[in-house]
């Protein structure tokens, strides 16, 4: 019986000492693994750091592009509005010369007629 009982314990050992290998070999590739995935996502937090201020940069560069198309759209209206109003202004002035024109040569006719008439009575005047 005591030999049954030492291989027993013999057996029991070698088993322990087989499991413990097998434990030791699969806890060597976790930890393997988690020291991978860790420096892993070290690498994955900084790229996202960078990102981070990337889009904090852009979103406020955004920001002062908008800014500056509000105010730029602001200024365009203005000018348009300064156009249109200049463009009024001209249209009235190139309406009052052409009745200065006509009215000019309405006059024009009227002084050669009287011109024509004072020559026909004989007569002279220094503008005909």
């Amino acid at each position: 019986m005591n030999m049954k009982l030492i291989l027993m314990i013999m057996l029991l050992i070698v088993a322990f000492m087989a499991f413990s290998s097998i434990y030791e070999h699969k806890l060597r590739g976790v930890s393997d693994e988690y020291e991978n995935k860790s420096k892993q996502l070290e690498a994955m937090e900084k790229s996202f750091t960078g990102l981070k201020n990337e889009k904090e940069a852009l979103e406020e560069e955004k920001r002062k592009l908008q800014d500056e198309l509000q105010n730029t759209k602001s200024e365009l209206a203005d000018k348009i509005s300064k156009f249109n109003l200049l463009q009024s202004r001209f249209s009235q002035v190139e309406s009052s010369l052409i009745d200065a024109n006509n009215e000019i040569s309405k006059l024009s006719a009227r002084v050669n007629e009287l011109c024509d008439k004072l020559e026909d009575a004989g007569a002279s005047d220094e503008g005909c």
